[in-house]
């Protein structure tokens, strides 16, 4: 498995072996043709570590950077068990079995650390010597037959590399095709739409996958697993307010309805279901909207308990979890300017420093961008907030000042020629029928209801012009639901395909879940591939390595999904 830590991603070479329960965490390099085998960890949280080309990191190895660097040379064996912490190894070295070499330590070219052997801090193994013991002591030279036994081990698991990634990728049923298609960067008309921070079914997508990450937390503290729940039918039902210039009034609370399922038992210890729902809702309500109050909302929470057969999917202990449904999945890289401009609009004028600026600008902001050619229009709806608004000519002033400030943004993010229009059921002297004023900033309040799965998808827009799943990512648990994992999932490999892999265009990647089968194991995986030059044979090789590198590692991904650290809308 393979961790970010922090903004430190491990940098592994396409032609490098990994084997699936092997850990590689942080700042890690591993170089051409070299393998890290089975229970192996290699952890680069503190600093980085260097491991060449053609090395063989053998089962149950542990290599730890601290305040020193690890640096490892070409053509290295580092023994089953043995222990690596902060130091300097050349080329062409041995570490047998159990070693353990310590912090500043100096392994020279062509030396053998023995079997068991303990390297002191900073002691310097000379290179061509052999030493051995506890503490090491050099007991001779290495002759050519010991210089022999280790090209021949290095040669030998070099050929043991190449066998284990043609079984895994064969264990996967992934296909690769050239899709005879236009780019959408290509395409006369383009659509996109992003509903925004405040927009009901935003709302109701972000309360409900908190409620997942919370439900997650509370599992894996108290039972050090995460057990079966969906919250993913969650509604967010429109109260009834007065508007008035200078502040109005709520007449009736808006309304939050949770659904569907979770575990509220474990080995008789009681999980507080509800009440965990209801508090993550406040916490988000007054964390992201500045005039709804969490307490002030009613709430509903209609969260039963799983079905016998689903449950057990989280009794069974396998070493992957099943699938729980039967589920595809598609997701697309890169993301177009348009979709890109569409989505930062959105966050620019949800930011806390033009909230800051413009504090009469609501959080129900949504953005539908229009692309002819080279001509983009963007028509932006975001209510302003009656508190700060005394009069209907105030209105249509802030507004103008409002609709400058976005063109502005726009216009500096673009090539394209640009329009932008705000707010354009507004009609001036019809009173509060002619204008977009809300007293909380959402029209959650007295004119639409939200529910979760009707609005961005994964990577936080509606793209008009791609193929979309229509399952609802938000709220299903993150480690057997594929409607979640795989939907994030698609996008992830997708831009590591396009960012990594030469020569691409546009990439679509998806994945079809089989209920009941591990989820690393879907039942296909497929690529399709638009080419920027050359075919896709020339690249078949690099983006089937991508796919089965990043299935192998769903694990990690999932906990990753689990503790929020990947957003769903």
């Amino acid at each position: 498995m393979i961790y970010r830590f922090g903004n430190k991603k491990p940098s592994i070479s396409k032609s490098a072996f990994i084997a699936e329960t092997a850990c590689i965490i942080g700042d890690v390099s591993i170089g051409e043709g070299s393998s890290v085998w089975f229970n192996s960890v290699i952890r680069g949280d503190r600093a980085e570590i260097r491991i060449g080309k053609g090395c063989s990191i053998q089962d149950n190895a542990v290599i730890h950077s601290d305040e020193n660097e690890v640096k490892i040379g070409d053509g290295v064996i580092i023994g089953h068990g043995s222990i690596v912490h902060g130091n300097l190894i050349n080329n062409n070295v041995l570490i047998g079995m159990n070693a353990t070499i310590l912090n500043g330590a100096e392994i020279g070219e062509y030396a053998i650390v023995g079997a068991g052997a303990l390297v002191r801090p900073n002691y310097k193994v000379a290179a061509n010597t052999v030493v051995m013991g506890v503490p090491c002591k050099e007991i001779r030279k290495t002759n050519e037959e010991d210089i022999e036994i280790i090209r021949n081990t290095i040669k030998n698991y070099g050929k043991l590399t190449e066998e284990p990634q043609n079984e895994r990728m064969n264990m996967r049923n992934i296909e690769i095709e050239e899709l005879g298609a236009t780019p959408i960067t290509e395409r006369k008309v383009e659509i996109v739409e992003r509903k925004g921070l405040g927009h009901p079914d935003y709302i109701c997508d972000s309360i409900m996958n908190q409620v997942s990450v919370e439900l997650c937390r509370e599992y894996m503290e108290r039972f050090g697993a995460i057990m079966h729940h969906n919250i993913d039918k969650g509604m967010l039902v429109a109260g009834e307010v007065k508007t008035k210039f200078g502040g109005g009034v709520i007449l009736k609370p808006m309304r939050i309805i949770f659904g569907d399922r979770a575990t509220f038992e474990v080995e008789g210890e009681f999980i507080d279901v509800e009440n965990i729902a209801i508090d993550t809702a406040k916490k988000w309500l007054n964390d992201n909207l500045r005039f709804v109050y969490g307490d002030s909302l009613d709430y509903q929470v209609e969260i039963a308990h799983g079905s016998a057969e689903l449950t057990d999917i989280f009794k069974r202990k396998d070493a992957v979890l099943g699938a729980n449904d039967t589920s595809a999945a598609v997701g697309y890289a890169p993301m177009t300017p348009t979709e890109s401009l569409v989505l930062e609009t959105e966050r620019y004028l949800n930011s806390p420093d033009f909230k800051k600026r413009f504090p009469e600008s609501g959080e129900d902001v949504k953005v539908m961008g229009l692309r002819e050619g080279d001509k983009l229009n963007m028509t932006v709806a975001d209510p302003l907030v009656d508190r700060f608004i005394g009069s209907e000519a105030e209105y249509f002033k802030k507004k103008d000042e409002l609709l400058e400030e976005i063109k502005l943004y726009v216009v500096e993010r673009t090539e394209l020629e640009t329009s932008v229009l705000l707010n354009t059921l507004d009609r001036e002297g019809r009173g509060m029928g002619g204008i977009y004023l809300t007293v909380t900033g959402t029209s959650a309040e007295d004119a639409d209801s939200g529910q979760v799965g009707r609005g961005n998808r994964v990577n936080g827009v509606i793209p008009l012009n791609r193929p979309v799943s229509s399952e609802a990512a938000a709220g299903k648990n993150p480690v057997s639901h594929v409607g979640k994992i795989y939907n994030v999932l698609s996008h992830r490999i997708a831009n590591e395909i396009y960012f990594n892999v030469p020569d691409i265009k546009e990439v679509y990647i998806w994945l079809l879940s089989q209920i009941g089968e591990p989820i690393d194991q879907p039942k296909i995986a497929a690529a399709q591939v638009i080419m920027g030059r050359g075919s896709v044979e020339s690249v078949r090789n690099e983006i089937n390595e991508v796919i089965d590198r990043e299935l192998a590692n769903i694990q990690a991904f999932c906990m990753e999904l689990a503790y929020g650290k990947i957003p769903v809308c």
